[in-house]
């Protein structure tokens, strides 16, 4: 999956918790602008949870999802428990820190975001 795909994959996700709507956007900086109907009037925010910490924060209570660290084996693991037609699982993405510079935030947003848009591309099925 490309990162634009993935982008576009997890903005979906996220908005259908959220009743609004989003368009991809890549003006030098990739970004989804979603846009939230607050009281009928629009509001549009740029939103890109690989980049963002807040926006990474806001996708995983949006969406429910885990985040467990281990620093022994140095890496990072984002999960969500699903329940889907009588069945229990979980699903996760599991991103090693070094594959960011040891910088375990990025690590987090980019497992986050992934995992996020694991879900909105079932979601698309």
């Amino acid at each position: 999956m490309t990162e634009r795909e993935e982008l576009e994959y997890a903005a979906k996700a996220f908005i259908l918790r959220l009743n609004a709507n989003w368009k991809f956007v890549n003006d030098g900086r990739m970004y989804a602008s979603i846009t939230f109907y607050i009281e009928g009037e629009p509001t549009i925010i740029r939103w890109n949870p690989r980049e963002d910490d807040g926006d990474c924060g806001r996708l995983e209570a949006a969406l429910d999802i885990d985040i467990a660290w281990y620093d022994d084996g140095g890496f990072v693991v984002a999960q969500k428990e699903v329940v889907a037609k009588g069945y229990e699982f979980t699903l996760e993405q599991i991103i090693d820190y070094k594959d960011h510079n040891n910088d375990k935030q990025k690590a987090r947003k980019h497992a986050v975001t992934r995992l996020a848009a694991e879900i909105g591309k079932a979601i698309g099925k």
